[in-house]
């Protein structure tokens, strides 16, 4: 405490522990310390080692590196995955000059098991010409996968089990239907026949919930055949489209 009333800290507030008397810089009280719980969210991996079948799983070819001569791998899809896995080997092999940096974000998967990581790799990636910035996670073992993160960034979409991208993507003009020609054919309105063999038949152990009629949605050929399991009796095609 000041002694004396010429004592420029005689009536000064210190900030520290909010006495008066004396400046923070010589405060002598016990410091109080704020104590912040600090969350690091877990990021959830759903396909972690290359057990599946190929022709069941999604592929990409994307390019990895630093500099025009980068390395190619065949990545699997897995836009469930928050982000993208490079094991262990692959690093070891192609990019071991490159250090890891050091992450505190934990990786779990659908199972809430922890997946060991080795630390995070920077690197630039490339597809069809699109390039973006690619963050690995280095894991102890499993498949080289492009989890959702790479595959925004690299504006990729999925269209009949395939990558492209979103400059890519077209959708062709639905048809008409015009009028039925045999069972299960149809006349489409670019005067090709469309043989729907494969949507028309409901299911020999298919029950109705109900005894009553639900009225029939239009139908396309992606889905329609869900739809058809809806409606208790045989689908009669009235004015469809064929996309």
């Amino acid at each position: 405490m000041a002694n004396s009333t010429q004592c420029p800290a005689t009536n000064k507030i210190c900030k520290s522990c909010g006495k008066t008397g004396h400046f923070a810089k010589v405060c002598r009280s016990e410091q109080k310390r704020e104590v912040r719980e600090v969350v690091i969210p877990e990021l959830t991996v759903l396909l972690l080692n290359n057990s599946a079948p190929k022709e069941k799983k999604i592929m990409c070819t994307v390019d990895l590196g630093l500099s025009p001569a980068n390395q190619s791998f065949e990545m699997i899809v897995d836009t469930g995955s928050s982000v993208s896995l490079l094991p262990a080997h692959v690093y070891e092999t192609y990019f071991s000059h490159i250090p890891l940096k050091p992450t505190k974000v934990p990786l779990v998967t659908y199972s809430r098991q922890r997946i060991p990581v080795l630390g995070k790799l920077h690197l630039r990636a490339f597809h069809d010409g699109n390039t973006a910035s690619a963050t690995l996670f280095i894991v102890k073992s499993g498949s080289i996968l492009l989890g959702l993160d790479l595959f925004e960034a690299l504006e990729m979409v999925i269209m009949r089990n395939r990558v492209v991208l979103k400059s890519e993507q077209t959708f062709s003009e639905p048809l008409k239907v015009t009028k039925q020609k045999g069972p299960h054919s149809y006349t489409l309105d670019n005067g090709k026949t469309w043989d729907a063999s494969h949507l028309s038949v409901l299911p020999e152990t298919f029950t109705p919930p109900s005894e009553e009629v639900r009225p029939a949605e239009p139908a396309t050929v992606h889905g329609a055949q869900s739809r058809n399991q809806r409606i208790r009796k045989q689908p009669v095609w009235i004015e469809d489209y064929v996309t």
